[in-house]
């Protein structure tokens, strides 16, 4: 494997220098994350070749300095309301049960505030939702980030009241909005931290389900038109199925 260009300690210092001057930006980021990936495949190949043992123990490491360096990127306002001392107790506690929960989600999850009562947020990576549906057999399947191959496997979509079932039983949430249709300070972060939007696509009409309650007539959606480039909050009937409608799911610690 060819060795990086740039030391974790030079990249980390220039994010920071970035982030002082007002100038950070999504490609820093970006950046941060393909030197992360490279550094989980030395560790993965050391494992395979059992240069390293304790998958686990090791893959929580790495996660953990990853998410570290994301939360000295967080604005100070925000980093305020909890020390990472904290969040890393939370996420390494019960035999590293809620880190477990991040690393499954979409991407492998991604750290991108902290809410109001101190709770770090993680959320599905990436701008496009998780869809749910039924396959041919009645089973439902989840899909990460709307692979084609897997989408023609479905049947039938799930609706809200399926998805917020299957999504409160595997142990994330639904994002909530204000209550009167505005982004909560959750949403806000998503996109004040990452630069995009907090649900989009490059051609397609998308949705993303919001907490609405348990069997409501109508739930909350946050749609993406990439006609005009926005998104907004509305309600639609909660039994609507469709290949556009599904969820970023969020999980605090």
């Amino acid at each position: 494997m060819t060795k990086p260009e740039i030391t974790p300690e030079q990249l980390i210092e220039a994010l920071k220098t970035a982030k002082e001057s007002g100038q950070l930006k999504p490609e820093h980021i970006l950046a941060l994350e393909e030197f992360m990936t490279e550094v989980r495949s030395t560790i993965s190949y050391a494992l395979a070749t059992e240069h390293v043992h304790g998958t686990v123990a090791v893959d929580g490491r790495v996660d953990l300095i990853f998410c570290r360096h994301m939360y000295d990127l967080l604005p100070d306002k925000i980093r305020k309301r909890a020390s990472w001392q904290s969040i890393a107790e939370k996420l390494l506690a019960n035999n590293c049960e809620k880190l477990k929960k991040v690393q499954k989600m979409q991407g492998g999850g991604e750290f991108v505030g902290i809410d109001k009562s101190g709770r770090a947020l993680f959320k599905d990576k990436g701008t496009e939702p998780v869809m749910y549906g039924f396959d041919a057999e009645g089973r439902m399947r989840e899909i990460y980030n709307r692979d084609p191959e897997q989408m023609e496997k479905i049947e039938k979509w799930a609706d809200y009241n399926e998805i917020r079932e299957q999504v409160l039983g595997e142990g994330y949430e639904l994002f909530n909005d204000c209550g009167d249709f505005r982004f909560s300070d959750e949403m806000n972060q998503v996109a004040s931290y990452t630069g995009k939007h907090f649900i989009a696509s490059n051609k397609e009409y998308l949705a993303s389900w919001l907490e609405s309650g348990d069997k409501p007539v109508f739930a909350k959606h946050v749609n993406f038109h990439p006609s005009g480039d926005n998104i907004y909050v509305s309600e639609f009937s909660s039994k609507h199925r469709a290949a556009n409608h599904g969820v970023i799911r969020l999980i605090r610690v």
